[in-house]
């Protein structure tokens, strides 16, 4: 199994990078390496720069004039676009501090934040106490959570005042199943969270499942981020929960679960996707050793879903015979599903093949990665992101031949319609097969 992670500080920060929009320019300021005297110097001259909106501080040691330096950078302007901390832990306290005199940070990154920084965190920040700023976003990289630290963020997380809509502890442990506890109730409370990432925070069955019964029903969460921990039964079987419930939760990751045993508690994940409830657009369950009889429940509770859109499977354990069943719901999935994602299976060319008389009939997925692909494949997917659409089978009108030839000129390329597929067979099918050109 080829688990696809993070390995360093690095590779995370990377993820957290804000992105860059062609119509308001950025600028980022480094606080790395270099002399205490030019660095301060590079900082009072950085409050010159209008257009500075990133502030990123990489330094284990800050000196009395680099910190007021940093100060009054801060105080500079009364909105960030990003603010990433990663120094010793006094020195993250007293930065932490400088928010006092900015009103707003869209994303706020601690990396490996110390007990009092965490502290900190949801006594004075979150909440907002004093006019601190407040916060869009907030990622803590590598730290430890203890309970009293996770009732602190609690309380700072369900307050009234707090405006958090994303928050990301990525590589985040848990002292116990009190600490869970307390954060999720925080999460619960919190209402204008709309995602919530916990990946690779060694979180156990039980406190995976801990955390989410306390998410049912939370009025705007959207996306949910559990990769890479231990869901069992018992968490699966609150996700299923989770799914059924008001929550209008869209992108579910429970990807790279690490563990070897039965996975028959899928059919709990399975059972929220089929409830009339789930309005999820993307389920990403790769590397988590599925194997066929997980895929025939996944289709069938795919039969009953309207809303998916995305799904993702690879690297996990499927054979022919998924492929198969996978082939015989084809032309009953839902329209709304655009990608589907089953490379680096078990299975042979013989299971790719059987996809190709499902693929016959399905008019909606445009994308369908494969360890192998054949032409037929192909050329249906070719017809889907072309517009086929079931609306009429045997008669058109004369008006409409100009578009559909124009149509089978673009729909696949030259190397496709110099093999053994051509615009004839296109044309055919668009008159016999589920298709009329849509639009």
């Amino acid at each position: 199994m080829t688990h696809v992670l993070a390995t360093n500080l690095r590779d995370l920060l990377e993820q957290e990078k804000p992105s860059r929009k062609k119509e308001h320019k950025q600028s980022c300021m480094l606080v790395g390496n270099g002399s205490p005297t030019s660095v301060t110097a590079r900082l009072y001259a950085a409050q010159k720069d209008a257009s500075l909106d990133q502030l990123i501080v990489r330094r284990k040691r800050i000196d009395a004039s680099m910190h007021g330096a940093i100060q009054d950078l801060l105080s500079s302007r009364s909105s960030w676009k990003s603010i990433e901390l990663t120094t010793a832990a006094r020195a993250a306290q007293r930065l932490l501090n400088g928010l006092l005199y900015v009103r707003h940070v869209e994303r706020l990154i601690i990396v490996q934040p110390s007990d009092g920084v965490i502290s900190m965190l949801g006594t004075t920040l979150l909440n907002n106490t004093d006019g601190y700023a407040t916060v869009d976003s907030l990622t803590l990289i590598s730290g430890t959570i203890s309970s009293a630290q996770a009732n602190g963020l609690k309380e700072g997380l369900r307050s009234p005042a707090c405006t958090l809509q994303y928050i990301r502890l990525t590589k985040c442990s848990f002292e116990n199943v009190e600490a869970v506890r307390n954060v999720a109730i925080g999460l619960k409370n919190c209402k204008t969270l709309k995602e919530i990432s916990l990946c690779q925070c060694h979180l156990e069955d039980t406190e995976i499942a801990t955390l989410v019964t306390e998410l049912k029903d939370h009025p705007s969460l959207e996306d949910l981020d559990l990769s890479v921990n231990y869901c069992l039964a018992e968490g699966m079987k609150a996700v299923g929960g989770l799914l059924a419930s008001s929550t209008p939760l869209k992108h579910l990751d429970i990807s790279c679960q690490d563990v070897w045993d039965d996975r028959d508690y899928f059919i709990h994940l399975c059972d929220g996707l089929e409830h009339e409830n789930c309005i999820l657009e993307v389920l990403d369950s790769h590397s988590n050793f599925l194997a066929d009889g997980q895929m025939e429940w996944l289709v069938k509770a795919l039969e009953k879903n309207t809303t998916l859109q995305r799904l993702i499977l690879f690297d996990n354990s499927i054979s022919d015979q998924g492929m198969m069943c996978l082939s015989d719901s084809l032309p009953v999935l839902p329209r709304s599903l655009r990608t589907v994602d089953i490379s680096n299976n078990s299975y042979s060319m013989q299971g790719v093949k059987s996809l190709e008389k499902g693929m016959a009939r399905n008019t909606s997925i445009w994308t369908l990665k494969l360890n192998n692909s054949t032409m037929l494949l192909e050329y249906y997917l070719a017809l889907n992101s072309g517009g086929r659409c079931l609306k009429l089978t045997n008669t058109i009108g004369l008006s409409l031949w100009p578009r559909i030839l124009e149509r089978t000129d673009r729909c696949l390329s030259y190397e496709q319609l110099c093999s053994r597929i051509g615009p004839q067979d296109i044309i055919f099918d668009l008159l016999h097969g589920p298709a009329l050109l849509d639009g």
